[in-house]
């Protein structure tokens, strides 16, 4: 038996303003993101993506792992469920646990993220979000696996995150 949640299921209703006003703010900061990353691209070259990743990377991973050591009890549901605190509203998704959630499986079928930065044609800047995926799983738990072979930001239908107990697994 498993268990099926969606975005609905954790926000219950959209107010249509509130997704209309974080839509523009998130493709707002597509946009300046992109234009500041070609921008540096064009002045110091290509070289310059790799540092900006790295520093991305960094600073999200300082943040967030503020926030997960918070979580006392490291399962795959927690994990999960603090996902699912920190989605935004434009997120359309399924998650599918197993009955113990030590094995949950997302499908996203949209995200702002990828859609606003392929809009400006920033995915190779927009992909610093994604690359964030297994470095916070791995901040939050030795024992947190994590998979993933599509991804929106480079244009699949869906992005698929599974995300399990290694320990299950050996």
């Amino acid at each position: 038996m498993t268990k099926k949640y969606n975005e609905m299921d954790y926000f219950k209703e959209i107010n249509p303003e509130a997704l209309k006003r974080e839509d523009n703010i998130i493709r707002t900061l597509a946009l300046t993101f992109t234009g500041m990353m070609k921008a540096l691209e064009e002045v110091y070259g290509e070289g310059v993506v790799d540092v900006a990743r790295r520093g991305f990377l960094e600073a999200t991973i300082k943040a967030d792992k503020e926030i997960l050591d918070t979580i006392s009890e490291k399962t795959v549901g927690n994990y999960c469920r603090w996902i699912n605190s920190i989605l935004h509203l434009t997120h359309k998704y399924d998650l599918e646990c197993n009955d113990d959630e030590t094995d949950c499986q997302y499908t996203f079928y949209t995200c702002p993220w990828a859609k606003h930065f392929r809009e400006f044609g920033g995915e190779k800047y927009g992909i610093f979000f994604c690359d964030a995926d297994r470095p916070l799983a791995e901040a939050f738990s030795d024992n947190l696996g994590f998979e993933i072979s599509k991804l929106l930001m480079e244009g699949d239908d869906c992005c698929n995150h599974h995300f399990y107990l290694k320990s299950d697994k050996e």
